[in-house]
């Protein structure tokens, strides 16, 4: 929009028209130059700041890893609390497997090498240590023996 030919031709108005038409015409301006302005940088959505328009978005990209009010660090939150759990339920699971192999192999009729591991644990250990092993044996000799 040319305001320059407008304004030189305001003063052809009526008062006050030439004044509404240079006072229009001042917030045109100002509007123009304010919208220009904005199209040179960006701003943040959750903190405000604003930053230079690049081509890479590099600065943007900067910010969005720092922005405390920015929602991802809610999620990076999440993630850690997640990667926990997960690292929680990876230990159990290793436990199990090792659990579950040691009732296979205690059903073939040996003992694991991780038996005392269970013990430590505080987990069942269903193989016995040498000295319930010794008791057991004492208490079936003696019942033979009656």
């Amino acid at each position: 929009m040319d305001t320059k030919k407008m304004r030189a031709c305001a003063p052809l108005l009526p008062p006050p028209g030439d004044e509404v038409v240079c006072e229009c015409l001042g917030e045109i301006e100002r509007l123009e130059a304010e919208f220009a302005a904005w199209k040179q940088k960006t701003y943040c959505a959750y903190c405000g700041k604003e930053y230079a328009i690049d081509t890479d978005a590099s600065l943007v990209a900067e910010h969005i890893a720092t922005c405390e009010k920015h929602p991802m660090r809610k999620v990076e939150e999440l993630l850690v609390a997640e990667r926990a759990k997960t690292a929680a339920w990876k230990a159990w699971l290793e436990e199990l497997r090792l659990h579950s192999e040691g009732v296979i192999t205690s059903a073939l009729g040996e003992k694991p090498v991780h038996a005392k591991a269970w013990q430590v644990v505080g987990y069942y250990n269903p193989w016995p240590s040498l000295e319930e092993e010794k008791a057991e044996a004492v208490e079936n000799s003696v019942d033979n023996k009656e």
